[in-house]
């Protein structure tokens, strides 16, 4: 199994003896990357990885068990989150409304990383390495570190083996940006058609340039109803409205 090159709170890179680590150090280290959340996107994510590291080698899990300080049994995404968001002093934990699917979120890593058919350490090694160049490529076509590994955690969910580095790199690919390359071809290709048929006036290019005009019209109107469903999705969690 691979290590993860990602900070620590001791300073360390990585940590390669299994006994060499242990929940209290996972914790210490959510307490360190909580206090530098004000200070760019990376300190969720380093945390998501840190735990999915931590599950690989059987220090966390998703087991509840009552702890100290807590009313109801709670597992080790909650504990990590819950130091975490303490640590940025921006609220209290108990008192995140939305704690529930933001602990949630990263037991989807810790989910994955305690896997035994498929070592997702590896792919999220490789994952790093690839979100780092599409934002080096084009940074507004890619998630954040955070919404990116979460989105390789929820493609590789439902596969037996790791995903490779295209699977990744669009699981990492904002939807927008995908669409935008769909409606993109869409576009060229009826132009294409256009003009052939301008030329040749073939009744059989006439017809494939309607087809591919008429998907145009429909991939466009799914995307601004798709967009006006968002909008209205984030309106309703804004007003605390159920969907």
């Amino acid at each position: 199994m691979n290590d993860m090159t990602i900070p620590t709170a001791d300073g360390q890179t990585s940590i390669s003896d299994n006994n060499a680590d242990s929940i209290e150090k996972v914790l210490a280290d959510a307490r360190k990357f909580g206090g530098e959340a004000g200070t760019g996107e990376g300190a969720r994510a380093n945390l998501f990885v840190r735990l999915i590291e931590a599950a690989q080698k059987g220090v966390v899990d998703t087991e509840k068990r009552q702890v100290k300080g807590y009313t109801k049994p709670v597992d080790h995404a909650e504990m990590a989150y819950d130091e975490y968001v303490t640590a940025s002093g921006k609220k209290s934990a108990h008192g995140d409304k939305t704690k529930v699917a933001k602990a949630s979120a990263l037991r989807s890593g810790v989910v994955q990383g305690m896997r035994n058919d498929i070592d997702f350490v590896e792919v999220m090694n490789r994952a790093q390495v690839l979100h780092k160049q599409l934002k080096a490529q084009d940074e507004k076509a890619c998630k954040s570190a955070f919404e990116a590994y979460l989105a390789v955690a929820s493609a590789q969910k439902p596969e037996t083996t790791e995903l490779d580095d295209d699977q990744i790199r669009s699981a990492m690919a904002k939807s927008a940006a995908r669409e935008k390359d769909v409606e993109a071809f869409l576009k060229a290709a009826a132009n294409n058609l256009e003009k052939a048929f301008d030329l040749a006036k073939d009744e059989k290019i006439e017809d494939v340039y309607q087809r591919v005009n008429d998907l145009l019209t429909t991939f466009v109107s799914a995307r601004e109803l798709s967009e006006k469903q968002a909008q209205l999705a984030a309106l309703q969690a804004e007003l605390g409205i159920a969907a």
